[in-house]
């Protein structure tokens, strides 16, 4: 039986795969999160393998704390870059499959149509750099290994957008959501399904793969909490606001829609619209 090791198993995405997993009865899946397995403790890992077999690796950690990532520029560059070397030189010692996810932050947001995986990347702030880094690393080794760009992860799950503007409609009046920022929202549970149906064929395939993954569709962050609210009948305002309304310590791509194409041929897998994802995950919210 393959056996998959999903790190970072309690964020959002590591918690989509062990909701899934159900569905993958060829799989043995061990999760493991950060008190557990840190993936930037050399020592910590290579124990890990020595007693462990494991084939494939889900690598779900990483530092996602855009703006804070301006402050530990360091902590961002263990997890998201030199962690990843690790597991790079770890995947060929102990001959696993590493699938790696990175982000449509490593664009600089001035395409004027959906960026695809040749596109030249531009990243605006440390979360972006450091993730482009790390699928730098990557790159440079390109053996049995995956990087899988995706955006705006929303889920029942951690925390994310869809769930934070679920709770505000229940209380506020009037909230404010930025109108001039464009992305492909994905839908966790949806990438988490698709990647794993995707293994459960592609098991003793050791090439290297560069995808991008999100649902169909693309959105304003206001236009995503405007769907919310019309989907939980809620009354509060939804005002759009301008990126400068709100002060950050980083800059967002104001552009960052994923291209997909690649993804849906190579697999003949059409994720569903952001829409109907949303619609699902707003039901397991409030479950």
């Amino acid at each position: 039986m393959t056996r998959i090791l999903v790190t970072g198993a309690n964020g959002q995405l590591g918690k989509s795969f062990q909701y899934c997993a159900s569905d993958n009865p060829e799989f043995y899946f061990v999760y493991k999160d950060r008190s557990e397995l840190d993936i930037s403790n050399l020592n910590q890992l290579r124990g890990f393998f020595q007693n462990n077999k494991i084939n494939i690796v889900i690598n779900c950690a990483a530092y996602t704390d855009v703006d804070q990532a301006e402050k530990e520029i360091e902590k961002a560059k263990r997890i998201n870059t030199h962690a990843i070397k690790t597991l790079c030189d770890l995947s060929q010692e102990y001959q696993f499959k590493l699938i790696h996810f990175s982000t449509d932050y490593v664009f600089d947001g001035t395409s004027k149509k959906p960026y695809d995986e040749m596109d030249l990347i531009g990243p605006l702030g440390v979360y972006g750099r450091t993730k482009a880094a790390g699928e730098k690393v990557i790159l440079s080794t390109s053996q049995n290994m995956w990087i899988i760009r995706t955006s705006w992860l929303f889920s029942p799950f951690g925390e994310n957008f869809a769930k934070k503007i679920f709770s505000l409609l229940q209380i506020k009046d009037k909230i404010n959501v930025i109108s001039d920022q464009m992305g492909s929202p994905t839908y966790a549970l949806d990438l988490a399904r698709d990647i794993l149906k995707v293994l459960s064929k592609n098991i003793s395939n050791k090439e290297f793969k560069f995808f991008h993954y999100a649902n169909t569709g693309q959105t304003t962050w206001h236009g995503f909490a405007s769907k919310i609210k019309v989907l939980c009948k809620s009354n509060c305002i939804v005002n759009p606001v301008k990126t400068s309304f709100y002060k950050t310590l980083a800059k967002r791509p104001k552009y960052s829609v994923l291209c997909c194409e690649k993804f849906k041929k190579e697999f003949n897998l059409n994720p569903q619209s952001w829409e109907l994802a949303l619609e699902d995950c707003l039901i397991k919210i409030r479950e």
